[in-house]
């Protein structure tokens, strides 16, 4: 018994140590004919520049992955934007299947990113820096599969990094600091899907020059099922949490040659009438700061049609929302508005804002042990036309103060 036991502590032994000795000398034996090889297919499948200060080939940067890590790297956009990063950053690791270290082709399966910086641009026409990828012009064999590298993604992995989209077409503009992501599918597939998880310390989000998100955090949970032939995404379950209210986004989208085709919906589920008013605008924060909140409340917003700059189309913008038993108790008011209970519903046709339509069936509360009701139909902004029934006896002077709006 002894002896057989220290027999299988020898084989125990010696089959760690060739285990240990590998994990170090793959990395020495190997590093120039891997470099070379993505430096090869970096060539012929990226109309962009890569730079970076150093490579090395290692075991233990994401273990047990064996990576490429390219060290203080930088890789262009495509034009206009062509001497602009679309993606720098710490360090761009390359996960290889270690099988095709000893073989012709190098397999690629994950991608991370630490300390990044992802920078998106599309200019007024909707041309964007994203489009290095060069093709092929064979159909039956594009450019990754005819190079010496393979490309099978199974993941894409962020860490610590920012991310600025920038579409002076529309215009909007998004940044993601703290932005860490992991995305896994098999993504070499024509149609596959992609689970993604996501997090961000600080979602910006602005359109038309006004902000309407500063400094929000962001955590969500994604399945889409991306076809890659006609380039469309469905949008299967995702759901996401901006500050603290809760969110399901659905729905599908095609990105067509000059533009986009969307159906998006999004659904905020029952929540606390306060966890509306978290994703306000940054000029309410100081309110909300000061303000109470209670009752229930659900918002959703859904986004439908074509979106394209250059034929001026874009989709139609729904927005509704229902508050029960709601209270709003701001900090100087003497007393509450209580008993809030709204229905009510914004239509934004093509986005147009001169085309708004306003349409509030119910609104009703009580101040005072005093009763409001009110109806409200409004259309058109430079003429606007209005349709109002309202049934209140109210100290306009108190409802100023219970609210705490200037």
């Amino acid at each position: 018994m002894k002896k057989t036991a220290l027999k299988l502590l020898k084989i125990c032994v010696i089959t760690i140590a060739s285990i240990l000795t590998l994990l170090f000398l793959l990395p020495i034996l190997f590093p120039g004919k891997v470099e070379e090889k993505i430096k090869d297919w970096a060539n012929q499948t990226i109309n962009a520049k890569l730079n970076f200060s150093k490579a090395r080939l290692s075991f233990f940067e994401h273990f047990p992955t064996l990576t490429l890590t390219l060290h203080d790297f930088s890789l262009t956009g495509s034009a206009p934007f062509e001497r602009d990063s679309l993606v720098a950053g710490k360090a761009l690791s390359v996960g290889l299947d270690l099988g095709s270290v000893f073989q012709e082709r190098i397999r690629v399966k994950k991608f991370f990113l630490d300390k990044a910086l992802i920078n998106i641009e599309v200019d007024a026409k909707g041309n964007a820096n994203y489009n290095i990828y060069k093709g092929s012009g064979d159909t039956s064999t594009t450019a990754a599969d005819s190079s010496n590298t393979q490309i099978k993604i199974e993941g894409i992995f962020i860490s610590d990094s920012r991310v600025a989209y920038n579409d002076r077409s529309l215009p909007m503009q998004i940044e993601l600091t703290g932005f860490n992501y992991s995305g896994t599918g098999n993504l070499a597939s024509a149609e596959f899907d992609l689970n993604s998880k996501l997090a961000a310390d600080s979602l910006n989000f602005s359109y038309d020059g006004t902000t309407y998100l500063k400094k929000r955090k962001i955590r969500a949970d994604l399945v889409t099922r991306i076809n890659t032939s006609s380039l469309a995404l469905d949008f299967e379950k995702n759901n996401i949490l901006i500050n603290k209210l809760p969110v399901d986004f659905s729905g599908k989208m095609t990105i067509l040659k000059d533009g986009y085709d969307m159906d998006l919906k999004i659904v905020s589920g029952t929540t606390d009438f306060g966890n509306i008013f978290s994703i306000l605008p940054p000029d309410y924060e100081a309110w909300f700061a000061d303000t109470r909140f209670q009752g229930t409340s659900r918002l959703t917003a859904d986004l439908k049609g074509i979106y394209n700059t250059a034929e001026k189309k874009a989709p139609d913008l729904s927005i509704r929302l229902w508050v029960r038993d709601g209270q709003i108790n701001h900090k100087k008011a003497p007393v509450p508005l209580e008993h809030v209970k709204i229905v009510a519903s914004v239509l934004l046709p093509k986005l147009n804002a001169d085309s708004i339509t306003l349409k509030a069936d119910t609104i009703y509360f009580d101040l005072n042990g005093k009763a409001t009701r009110a109806a409200l139909f409004a259309k058109g902004i430079n003429a606007p036309y209005i349709r109002a029934n309202l049934n209140s006896e109210i100290d306009l002077a108190l409802l100023d103060q219970a609210i705490g709006l200037s």
